[in-house]
């Protein structure tokens, strides 16, 4: 009996490990809506949910969002700011410039470094560990 119950928790995790590696693939499809709504309305998705980093010199790595043009060609940065969001499978990563320092009219999204979402492999490694624990244990354990 307890065999069964283990292969039932081992199958149980298995399917976890497929569903979690498979998860990682919503990466592409979370930055392209991202980078659409950013497109049209200029604006995150979701502005409440960052965490802002203090405004800070530029170090000339971040440029404007190609998608994103308030009318007219905008200057270099004077300074940024990172900007994270982190959820149970995901953390993202925005950015946020302005040529004015002081000047919150002129803050633009901008384009850096790890842009995007990221994808926490732990949950997928842990599951596909205890699915390998539960099915050694199956075998190790009499009927």
């Amino acid at each position: 009996m307890r065999r069964k119950v283990f292969l039932a928790c081992a199958g149980g995790f298995g399917v976890a490990t497929v569903l979690l590696v498979a998860a990682c693939f919503l990466t592409i499809g979370i930055d392209d809506g991202e980078w659409r709504n950013i497109s049209q309305t200029g604006s995150f998705s979701r502005p409440a949910a960052l965490v802002w980093t203090p405004w800070a010199a530029t170090d000339h790595t971040l440029r404007p969002f190609p998608g994103f043009h308030p009318g007219k060609a905008q200057p270099a940065f004077s300074e940024v700011r990172r900007g994270n969001a982190s959820s149970l499978l995901f953390d993202f990563t925005v950015y946020e410039g302005r040529s004015i320092p002081g000047d919150s009219s002129s803050a633009v999204p901008a384009i850096g470094p790890d842009w995007g979402a990221h994808y926490h492999p732990g949950w997928a490694v842990g599951a596909m560990a205890l699915a390998a624990i539960f099915l050694v244990a199956a075998f190790y354990v009499r009927g």
